[in-house]
């Protein structure tokens, strides 16, 4: 009886013992088959330069990361050329230069063992030209004080940076994005109204990889006060004297009423409106669109007459429209009268013949009736003789 229970005890105390190594020799299977699928798996990426990236960087450094202890890895072009190789760090990063680059697109990746990444894209720009400036013209003169200036780039996506006297004054993009082989025009206004005088143009560009042209050549230009003399209102004055003298006022005055007074001239400057006696009658400020208008502070009467005055207090001539409206009116006036005595002359001419008709009609009547009595009288004469 005693055998048996040790026979049992026995068996149990085996088969615990058989458990125990089954599941430390399975513990030990699971590990070293996970070690060796680690180790039969490889992988490696690049991480810089950026996929589809831009750099005028003719010398680019390749990094990313990779498996340590499963080898080096090695950068290739698209078609397999190796660029360049480099060991795998304890903490998964590598990096390698493959030395200088032309100005290219380059299809890579990157392979450890017999793992090959995929393929990763880069470009590589270094040129960049030289704006050009075509407008204004060398030596030009201009009363403009924010002439538009213009020129070309032959690179898309740029920047091109103005500078007026040595300033930066602003900066403009080519009117196309791409396609500028053949040269895109690029437009740029001040945004200040320069002075008068010597001015002096340059511009340089900058494109999207980084890289900054050399400065253009410079174009000189002239700012010049204004020449051309505002022009005269355009409408009448909207207020027309229509009532008579109120409260029993003798003064004429009163029955010229206020009036607005419309224009053009150049932008940005001062146009005073004067009476035809010099009389100031109102100013106002030349709009963007060129238009001006202002109300009188004192009746209208007569001819109007405008100047214009610029940012430099240079001030025009009077409107020489105005002055010929009131000349033309002049010679107007004098031609009605000179058609008027001419006619008043006719008319002269005309009551003298005949007048001068008349009175001869008249001496010609009395010679005839004069001779008609004479001979009457003579022959009365005659016939007492024959008796």
């Amino acid at each position: 009886m005693a055998n048996k229970k040790l026979t049992r005890k026995h068996h149990t105390r085996v088969f615990a013992s058989s458990m125990l190594v089954m599941a430390i020799t399975f513990a030990t299977f699971i590990v070293m088959g996970t070690s060796r699928m680690v180790a039969a798996a490889p992988f490696a990426a690049i991480t810089s330069p950026g996929n589809w990236s831009l750099s005028n960087n003719p010398y680019p450094t390749i990094s990313g990361t990779a498996t340590p202890g499963e080898g080096d890895v090695t950068v290739r072009l698209w078609n397999g050329t190796p660029m360049c190789t480099s060991p795998v760090a304890a903490n998964g990063t590598w990096s390698c230069s493959p030395g200088f680059l032309s100005d290219d697109v380059y299809s890579i990746y990157v392979s450890q063992g017999t793992y090959e990444g995929p393929d990763w894209y880069f470009e590589i720009d270094t040129y960049i030209a030289t704006p050009t400036i075509d407008t204004p013209s060398e030596g030009a003169q201009t009363d403009n004080k924010r002439p538009t200036i213009s020129g070309k780039i032959f690179e898309g996506g740029t920047t091109i940076t103005i500078l007026i006297d040595g300033v930066t004054v602003g900066t403009t993009y080519p009117q196309q994005s791409y396609g500028c082989g053949l040269g895109c025009t690029w437009t740029f206004t001040p945004s200040t109204p320069l002075s008068e005088g010597v001015h002096v143009i340059t511009a340089f560009a900058k494109d999207e990889a980084g890289n900054v042209s050399t400065v253009s050549s410079a174009r000189t230009f002239t700012v010049i006060p204004p020449t051309t003399p505002v022009d005269p209102p355009t409408n009448p004055p909207t207020n027309p004297p229509t009532n008579p003298p109120t409260g029993g006022g003798t003064n004429n005055n009163n029955q010229n009423q206020p009036s607005t007074i419309v224009g053009t001239g150049t932008p940005g400057s001062t146009v005073t409106a004067r009476n035809e006696a010099g009389q100031e009658l109102c100013t106002a400020t030349v709009q963007p669109d060129g238009t001006w208008s202002c109300t009188s502070t004192e009746p209208v009467t007569g001819d109007l007459q405008a100047t214009e005055t610029d940012a430099e207090g240079n001030v025009t001539p009077v409107s020489a429209s105005l002055l010929k409206k009131k000349a033309d009116s002049t010679d107007s006036a004098n031609k009605a009268t000179s058609d008027n005595n001419s006619k008043l002359r006719g008319w002269n001419l005309a009551l003298l013949i005949i007048g001068a008709t008349i009175i001869a009609s008249a001496i010609v009547l009395l010679v005839i009736k004069l001779r008609s009595k004479k001979k009457s009288k003579n022959s009365s004469k005659n016939f007492g003789e024959r008796k």
